[in-house]
């Protein structure tokens, strides 16, 4: 009974008491006159009962009609009524008293309070493990939908759905994944349950206030497995560190006898530059001998000459350091680390060795301690470290990286700003850069600050590890916003610190990775201007993180089905929509400018924004942006293709191949791609593969626009084998036919020949497509993703195959020339390939 009943019977217990004591003592007889009342008879005690008696029904009656009427709504809840007579009403009661037509209505009260409930459930990976998850849901019915709520699902609507819709969505969610991707990327799990568990329970008008996974359980089976494997990673680890330990303890005997032979240098300099030296030297022998001496028992006599007082003669003066010596080591570069370089992360060819590893380090040390980032030429940059990484990745020896050394080292200048071979204006250059200043408008964008730069980002990588300080320093808040531009400053001087970074990513060199951040710091922002707006990056970072609720089956077969993107438009086509476009018509040729000039101007009157919204056509959710099949590797492969058509199959039919020296870097970056996925989370790798998608198609506009001549790339010889290296020989036994070059590796002779070419460049372009080959070689025609769509866009794309990458090597030695087998050296071309101008003689 609600508290209104309770009170009237408390108000008609107490009206019941007053009447009683009313109707007490009062007398017998009869009175006179008048017609007799036949209650004249009755007592009046008993009189005076039946008066009461009436009076308590009648106030029982109205009492039970009041409690009947009406209806409380405690806190936290809310009420519908049931009429007899229309059923469920519409109307919505909150916290209170209502009155209600006895017998003809009733309350339906609802708590509206949030419930917890664990629902847990058995379900499977992507992997085909068993895993027992359980989820927390914190739920409440809608307020407004309460009628509906009843008439559907009734007082125990929770019990009747939640425990449905979470083990479908659970099961749902986990197939997507990995067991081992449950752990790693349990955020995105919680995320995706969480969302498709709302919108579900919303379909039955409950609202999800929080939806968390509470406990994630493996079967032992696979729990033991990964005890195991740990075991055994930890196991591998410490062989690693042994090898890696003998190494060091080889290098630290190196160092040690580089730092006595640099003493003898020291000491030779020092007598050739300064005879009282010396003369020092003679008189600190001879005391010493004379000391000796001194404090013997015995008496010797010697003369000066046994003294030591000529030690030695005008002629040892002339003595001079070995022509090997390279510039000294400024203060500030004393006490940098030494290089870590390993083996390729991401792609590697035999050849590497030991010995091999321990020169590319020292070679790379002296170039970090001694050289600038920029050549004598100041527009040149100093590529030793690409080329020196490059070469030791396709297998050089240490003697090849030894002259390598000695042939770059030649045009480099000393890292010292204040170096006799350096013009810098010293009044900009900072005493230090310091996390407080390291952004600081002065020193960035000037080259010489590359010293402090340098010095700042061993720091930091001691500090916070190598991904520590990309994290801080490339991808943070303050990092994108001016006046840092980190980002994109790494893509600024035709890409060179982006390659950079990629190098000591790759090769997990500090000392690299280090540089091509300093790098970064120096070079301008302003040529990329119009192409990042002001909500750059949160836009990117925060794009929507799926195209579908689904993630889409990678089927297997012998590649006739055509490949198409998840969502969007896939670069083929959307290369072809943009060579098509007319608001992105190339400025008029200008053949001499800038490169600069021509970025900046290739932005200008609309295109900017055009090739913005263009390349937005691209998908890079964050389920295609993850590990594994159909993930970033997918996006990297339509790179790949796209930078390799640019730079190799952008000719004209009827001339002579040329490869466009600007294009040919978009191709020498995209081997790098995978070190960035790698390390990155999936906002980061859109973030990265967005901003380097249009960098390279702000190159190719500012190229000109050149159109693919996929017919031309597919005419090149698929076996470009060095010349003059056939075998003669006839006689022997053989599998085949060794002087048919159709039975031989092409790869080996490209590669064994660009070891040998000066220019970093090639070697570079030949590990980018030995990469590109390695992955995608054998995609059939018509197989590259998108090739079906972009048909009618790109004339003959269907019939390009893998083969265009062994094809677009030999092109490139062609033109480079083969300088191994005797041929001349060639120049790449500077001319923007994509203007008719440029191809005119």
């Amino acid at each position: 009974m609600n508290r209104s009943g309770a009170e009237a019977f408390a108000r008609l217990a107490q009206q019941l008491n007053k009447a009683r004591m009313q109707a007490t003592g009062g007398g017998g007889g009869t009175g006179g006159g008048g017609g007799q009342n036949p209650f004249n008879n009755i007592p009046g005690g008993a009189k005076g009962f039946m008066t009461g008696g009436g009076l308590i029904a009648v106030l029982a009656v109205g009492g039970l009609a009041i409690n009947s009427s009406i209806f409380n709504v405690d806190g936290g809840h809310r009420a519908i009524k049931y009429s007899r007579l229309h059923g469920i009403r519409s109307d919505i009661y909150p916290e209170g008293t209502h009155l209600m037509l006895p017998w003809v209505e009733s309350p339906v009260i609802y708590d509206v309070r949030a419930k917890p409930r664990n629902i847990a459930s058995l379900t499977g990976t992507k992997d085909l493990q068993m895993v027992n998850i359980t989820c927390r849901v914190l739920s409440r019915p809608s307020v407004n939908d309460l009628p509906t709520i009843y008439r559907e699902l009734g007082t125990d609507y929770d019990e009747r759905v939640l425990p449905s819709i979470v083990n479908e969505v659970l099961k749902s969610v986990v197939a997507q994944f990995n067991a081992s991707q449950l752990i790693t990327q349990r955020e995105m799990v919680s995320r995706l349950v969480r969302e498709n568990l709302t919108r579900r329970a919303r379909r039955f008008n409950l609202i999800l206030d929080d939806v968390s996974i509470t406990h994630v359980a493996f079967s032992p089976e696979f729990t033991h497995a990964v005890e195991a494997k740990q075991v055994a990673q930890q196991i591998a680890q410490r062989a690693a560190f042994l090898v890696d330990q003998a190494i060091q303890e080889k290098q630290s005997i190196i160092v040690r006898a580089q730092g006595e032979a640099r003493s003898a240098e020291l000491i030779g300099e020092a007598v050739r530059t300064n005879k009282g030296f010396l003369q020092l030297r003679r008189l600190e022998a001879a005391r010493e001998i004379a000391t000796t001496l001194a404090q013997s028992g015995n008496r010797v006599m010697l003369d000066a000459k046994s003294l030591l007082l000529n030690v030695a003669e005008d002629d040892v003066l002339n003595s001079t350091m070995s022509k090997n010596s390279k510039s000294a080591v400024p203060q500030l570069a004393k006490n940098f680390p030494t290089s870590t370089a390993s083996p390729s992360q991401t792609f590697r060819w035999p050849g590497v060795t030991p010995e091999s590893t321990a020169t590319v380090r020292r070679i790379l040390e002296e170039n970090n301690r001694t050289c600038d980032i920029y050549e004598k030429l100041r527009f040149a940059h100093n590529h030793f470290p690409h080329s020196a990484l490059t070469r030791y990745a396709l297998g050089a020896p240490p003697q090849l990286l030894e002259d390598t050394w000695e042939n770059d080292s030649s045009h480099l200048v000393s890292l010292d700003p204040h170096g006799s071979d350096r013009e810098v204006d010293l009044s900009r250059v900072p005493d230090k850069i310091t996390r407080d200043n390291w952004d600081d408008p002065a020193h960035l964008g000037f080259d010489g600050s590359y010293s402090r730069y340098l010095a700042f980002f061993h720091e930091e990588i001691e500090r916070l590890s190598p991904m520590g300080t990309i994290g801080e320093y490339l991808l943070s808040p303050r990092a994108f916003q001016a006046p840092a531009q980190m980002l994109v400053r790494s893509f600024g001087g035709v890409l060179h610190p982006f390659i950079h970074i990629g190098f000591g990513l790759d090769f997990r060199d500090r000392i690299v990775l280090a540089e091509g951040l300093a790098e970064a710091a120096i070079h301008k922002a302003e040529a990329f201007s119009g192409l990042f707006p002001a909500d750059w990056p949160k836009s990117i970072l925060s794009s929507p993180s799926s195209p579908n609720d689904e993630l889409v089956s990678h089927q297997w077969g012998d590649g006739s089905t055509p490949r198409l993107p998840r969502a969007g438009k896939s670069l083929l086509e959307i290369y072809g929509l943009f060579v098509s476009d007319p608001q992105l018509k190339p400025v008029d040729y200008i053949s001499d400018t800038t490169t600069d000039n021509r970025l900046t101007a290739a932005q200008k009157e609309g295109r900017a924004e055009k090739l913005l919204e263009l390349a937005g056509e691209w998908s890079l959710s964050d389920s295609e942006l993850g590990d594994g099949e159909g993930g970033w590797e997918r996006k990297v492969e339509e790179l790949s293709v796209l930078v390799t058509l640019m730079a190799c199959a952008t000719g004209r039919q009827g001339h002579a191949p040329k490869v466009d020296f600007f294009l040919m870097h978009n191709l020498t970056s995209s081997i790098f791609l995978p070190a960035y996925m790698s390390n990155l989370s999936p906002p980061h790798r859109r973030l990265i593969l967005h901003t380097y998608l249009i960098i390279v198609m702000i190159t190719a506009l500012s190229r000109g626009r050149p159109h693919f001549n996929t017919d031309l790339i597919m005419s090149y010889n698929p076996y470009p084998i060095a010349p003059r290296t056939g075998i003669n020989n006839s006689k022997g036994e053989f599998l085949s036919d060794p002087s048919n070059e159709k039975t031989r590796n092409a790869w080996l002779s490209l590669v064994e020949s660009s070891l040998y070419a000066e220019d970093s460049h090639t070697p570079k372009s030949i590990r980018s497509l030995l990469h590109h080959s390695t992955l995608y070689g054998g995609i059939p025609a018509g197989g590259f993703i998108g090739a079906e769509a972009a048909r009618q866009l790109i004339p003959g794309i269907c019939t390009a195959d893998g083969s265009i990458f062994v094809r677009a090597a030999g092109m490139i030695m062609d033109v480079k020339g083969w300088c191994r087998e005797g041929e001349k050296v060639r120049p790449w071309d500077m001319k923007p390939s994509g203007y008719d101008e440029a191809w005119e003689k």
